[in-house]
């Protein structure tokens, strides 16, 4: 294990010096992250996940702050509540719904040592785990069924008839919600599943950074190559993805923004690779293109106009305007630092207490960590010290833009 790491840490210094574009510096710094479209403005956070903001006539109100309250943050249909997971100084975690409109948060259950991520099914159907159980609330009602292990990404289906999640193994699973039956899915090193419009497929992130979307009804994957941060179109046909560009593979020169067909066919660039590094994008309902860039003169987010073909088609006939059209919504400048910083000289590891009847929980495992079982680094020795050392969760693809977000982050106990 010990010479496995120094290979990593090898590889991890020699992209380093062979990029041109210094990521290190650039998370060190901070931008924004995660845009959602909201009644009432733009929701998003920033790269530390520290902060749940409300870009609203220009300007960016921060509406929650607490230890990755922003990351995998999700919005209801009627595009009025964010569910998150909301982490307390003594680092115990719920769900919680945060109401954009009245700024109020509520938690969906007492702080506990373990619950995952809220979703939203298109009826307002809320679905999060809580240790090895998901729980489903259906207005006033809770459902509970025993998934047999803790996982912290489960999204529920448009009809709020399924909810798909993996294990840390990175094994697939899709649970009937009438019947309670587990489907196992032909997939395999995957995380943080995102349902289509229609609820007929899947986009999923594996670790080592591709994208790829499972169509349910043939059992059949399409790879969609390398990337990140993927959103679908109404129509259901299409996604809209970051992408990372390499010169070869040892060296970035920037990221895109993509679109592509679920197949994986029509791959074409919205937005050109630059040294701006464009992170997330989507499709608003006013039909303009969001674009969070992360360095540069753009640094902070812009929109663009885009132009699109009747939902029914098969292939959109979308572009996306010139450079010229580009708006601004909101800068950072250029050498600024953005984003909450917590207390990085903490000293006292928060306590974790078992409950009674845990099991099958690799937060609490004895076992020896293997290679082939949890490929991972531990993030304190080469993160930004602004991220909170050891205190910032979760697993990471080893590449040198792994402080960025480019690669996929493997979070089963965040």
């Amino acid at each position: 294990m010990k010479k496995l790491f120094f290979v990593l840490l090898f590889i991890y210094v020699s992209l380093f010096a062979h990029s041109q574009i210094d990521y290190y510096a650039i998370a060190n710094k901070g931008y924004l992250r995660n845009p959602m479209e909201v009644k009432n403005g733009i929701v998003l956070s920033n790269n530390r996940f520290t902060e749940i903001y409300l870009l609203e006539n220009g300007e960016l109100t921060t509406l929650v702050n607490s230890r990755g309250c922003g990351q995998y943050a999700k919005v209801n249909k009627d595009k009025t509540l964010v569910g998150f997971k909301s982490i307390n100084d003594q680092y115990k975690q719920a769900p919680a719904v945060l109401n954009v409109e009245t700024g109020e948060v509520t938690l969906l259950e007492s702080y506990t040592n373990q619950c995952g991520q809220v979703s939203f099914s298109d009826d307002g159907t809320i679905a999060y785990t809580m240790g090895n159980d998901l729980v489903v609330c259906r207005g006033q009602e809770k459902e509970r069924f025993d998934l047999g292990f803790y996982t912290n990404l489960t999204s529920i289906s448009p009809d709020g008839t399924q909810v798909a999640f993996s294990n840390i193994e990175g094994e697939m699973f899709v649970i009937d919600l009438t019947s309670g039956n587990i489907q196992k899915l032909n997939v395999t090193n995957s995380f943080n599943p995102v349902w289509s419009p229609d609820g007929k497929k899947l986009a999923i992130q594996k670790i080592n950074g591709e994208l790829f979307v499972h169509e349910r009804a043939t059992r059949t994957n399409f790879d969609l190559g390398i990337g990140q941060s993927a959103s679908w179109t109404e129509n259901s046909e299409e996604l809209i993805f970051t992408s990372i560009e390499r010169k070869h593979e040892f060296e970035v020169y920037g990221t895109s923004i993509k679109k592509a067909h679920y197949s994986g066919s029509n791959l074409t660039t919205l937005v050109a690779a630059s040294e701006d590094c464009p992170m997330d994008a989507i499709i608003t309902s006013d039909n303009r293109l969001l674009i969070s860039y992360t360095a540069g003169e753009n640094r902070g987010l812009k929109s663009r106009a885009i132009t699109m073909s009747p939902a029914t088609s098969r292939f959109s006939t979308m572009s996306v305007e010139s450079t010229s059209d580009e708006k601004t919504l909101f800068a950072i400048q250029k050498d600024a630092d953005f984003g909450k910083r917590f207390n990085v000289n903490k000293v006292d590891e928060p306590k974790i207490e078992k409950n009674k009847g845990e099991i099958n929980n690799p937060q609490y495992s004895t076992r020896a960590i293997a290679t082939d079982v949890i490929p991972y680094v531990n993030q304190v020795w080469d993160v930004p010290s602004s991220y909170d050392g050891c205190y910032d969760y979760g697993y990471v693809h080893l590449r040198h833009v792994c402080v960025l977000g480019i690669t996929a982050y493997w979070s089963p106990m965040h």
